[in-house]
């Protein structure tokens, strides 16, 4: 589904109103939190997925942990 929607100003950012149709298919409401990603097509908003953000968590702090034995495996 696409939809159009204007973006208004609102205490220095700017907002946009989701339509009710989309937030009832998908499950939200008023306080979920979402994730905004700049892709080369413009913006993907999905919902927030908390496995996800564990495991990125995760990955960074392995990256970080076995930096060096990480860039010797990249020669």
């Amino acid at each position: 589904m696409v939809r159009d929607v204007i973006l208004r100003s609102s205490d220095g950012s700017l907002s946009a109103s989701l339509p009710r149709v989309m937030t009832d298919r998908l499950g939200l409401a008023e306080g979920d939190r979402v994730v905004l990603r700049e892709m080369p097509e413009g913006i993907l908003i999905t919902t927030l997925d908390t496995d996800s953000i564990d495991a990125m968590r995760f990955a960074r702090e392995a990256a970080a942990r076995y930096r060096v034995a990480l860039r010797e495996l990249a020669k």
